[in-house]
């Protein structure tokens, strides 16, 4: 039955993924820590991340625009270190409060201001997404 909860949720957000461009990280993390605890949910979810990512590399690597990725991966990847270290140190209950902390502003980001920002392509900003990324 885990199996088969596993496979739905998935199924689900890459539909939402693959259909308008985002889903998969905010659905399985909705339903994960219902399965699992919460360190498996997030390992889970960075792993089918990875994947997903790995294979949109490979697809669109000539359309790649490093100049912005490299500041995007290298800060994502500092900051995303210092939190998995730090978050093995606080108890999930707390980590489960500030996911849905996320997800609520996540969502009232996407319902009234998605339309109204607009983040231009660039090194500062490839550096900040990447930061606001992992501690989201």
């Amino acid at each position: 039955m885990l199996l088969l909860s596993v496979f739905a949720i998935v199924f689900v957000g890459a539909f939402l993924q693959a259909n308008i461009g985002f889903g998969f990280p905010i659905i399985a993390m909705i339903f994960f820590p219902s399965l699992f605890p919460f360190s498996t949910a997030v390992t889970l979810n960075q792993i089918i991340a990875i994947g997903s990512t790995g294979f949109l590399t490979i697809r669109y690597w000539k359309s790649i625009q490093w100049k912005v990725l490299i500041p995007l991966l290298v800060s994502s990847l500092i900051v995303g270190a210092i939190v998995i270290v730090s978050s093995l140190q606080v108890e999930s209950r707390i980590l489960t409060g500030i996911l849905g902390f996320f997800l609520m502003a996540l969502s009232l980001y996407f319902a009234l201001f998605s339309k109204k920002i607009v983040i231009q392509a660039s090194i500062l900003n490839g550096l900040l997404m990447g930061i606001v990324a992992w501690i989201g």
